[in-house]
């Protein structure tokens, strides 16, 4: 009996070590996936959440809101480097909306230019012809009195013409 003791023994003793290696390995799994898990969240909330924020970000700069700041920018990472291209976005964004307000201040400002020259050009214009129409009334007034210093003229001669005849008939 010895020999089925010595058997019974070396198999619980093989058994033992089974089970504390299968209980070794289930530890190595679960801290395996625990790690994962770790790994998992890290990767979520260092990676995924900057990129929605971004994305976000994104949006509401496409809909033209660019009042929000580019979050992440700090980053020294892929996520800061997306960031800070996000940022000189924006900025040209702001700088392309900026020229497009000067240039239409700019038009404005030409129209009003232009229409101020244009009542300039009128008003030199009707000047102008006033000056003529008063020069053109100014002789016609001369050679309205003209015309009528030479009727009283006319009309003397003519009745010293008449009286000259008429004494010439009564002698």
């Amino acid at each position: 009996l010895s020999g089925i003791d010595e058997l019974d023994a070396l198999l619980d003793t093989r058994i033992r070590d089974y089970e504390r290696q299968q209980r070794k390995g289930i530890a190595i799994a679960l801290a395996g996936i625990l790690v994962s898990m770790l790994f998992y969240l890290l990767v979520v909330y260092s990676i995924t959440n900057p990129l929605k924020a971004l994305i976000q970000t994104m949006g509401r700069f496409a809909s033209g809101d660019l009042a929000d700041e580019v979050p992440w920018t700090g980053m020294k990472s892929e996520i800061g480097r997306i960031a800070a291209a996000l940022q000189v976005f924006k900025q040209n964004a702001i700088e392309k909306i900026e020229m497009e307000k000067s240039q239409k201040e700019a038009e404005a400002q030409s129209k009003v230019l232009r229409a101020e020259g244009m009542r300039k050009m009128a008003q030199d214009f009707e000047d102008r012809v006033k000056g003529i129409v008063d020069a053109v009334s100014l002789s016609a007034s001369g050679l309205s009195d003209t015309a009528n210093d030479m009727a009283g003229f006319i009309a003397q001669s003519t009745r010293k013409s008449t009286e000259a005849s008429n004494g010439a008939n009564v002698t």
